[in-house]
């Protein structure tokens, strides 16, 4: 079992926030966590998910242009009894992956039953720093879900700098993979809420550990504790 793993496993509720560099493993590490709820829902915004989990056997795969209506949602979900299911909005318009993330997001909040997880992909895409586009509801799932049955969610992202930074202050721990830009780093500081010298220079300073981690190796913090982990698989 792998650290990010136990932590969950640990955990009643957990808001996880994985942030790394495209290819350092992390969509990889979200795809083997499992939560004790009844159904896990992941927004796929890069199609990453379903490579690692499409032949899961508890596993329902949305694909193509799913209808994001808040009509469409309901009876889909109900449809269906699979434990697990992937929204696989790759080839959706940004405007269209945020609306379905909305309607998710909303039904969850209001009309689920069921104690339940979500995992979201890249989620840059759907709340990012600089505007546009920006799903409020999946934001307010991750504030409040906990409250409404959701109480575990899991956002990856290989830019942190483009991620709104409210969002992934919501997080209760970070798990962060090689990063090495100088802006992705300086998001990365100010989550953790350190000092440009205490970060870069000092002699057990965080970034340099950071950007030397190889595939698969990550540093789990949560602000106050911090352990490092490598290339569990």
């Amino acid at each position: 079992m792998n650290a990010l793993q136990t932590y969950i496993s640990s955990h009643e509720y957990a808001k996880v926030a994985i942030l790394g560099m495209g290819g350092t493993g992390k969509t990889y590490l979200a795809s083997t966590l499992d939560f004790p709820v009844q159904r896990i829902f992941y927004l796929d915004v890069v199609g990453a998910f379903r490579k690692f989990l499409g032949a899961a056997p508890d596993m329902q795969i949305f694909e193509g242009r799913i209808a994001p209506e808040a009509s469409a949602i309901k009876p889909l979900l109900a449809h269906y009894t699979a434990r697990r299911f992937i929204f696989d909005i790759s080839l959706m318009r940004r405007s269209e992956m945020v609306k379905l993330a909305d309607n998710l997001a909303e039904y969850l909040l209001i009309e689920n039953k069921q104690n339940c997880a979500m995992l979201v992909d890249e989620c840059g895409e759907l709340l990012p720093q600089d505007g546009g586009y920006y799903s409020e509801m999946l934001e307010s799932c991750i504030r409040i879900g906990r409250n409404r049955g959701m109480t575990f969610s899991v956002l990856t992202s290989q830019r942190p700098q483009k991620v709104n930074k409210n969002a992934l202050a919501l997080s209760d721990i970070y798990c962060i993979l090689r990063t090495k830009h100088y802006l992705d780093l300086e998001q990365i500081r100010n989550l953790l809420g350190l000092g440009t010298k205490e970060f870069y220079e000092e002699e057990a300073a965080l970034a340099p550990r950071i950007k030397a981690l190889q595939m698969g190796q990550y540093m789990l913090t949560d602000g106050l504790a911090t352990s490092w982990h490598g290339g569990e698989k």
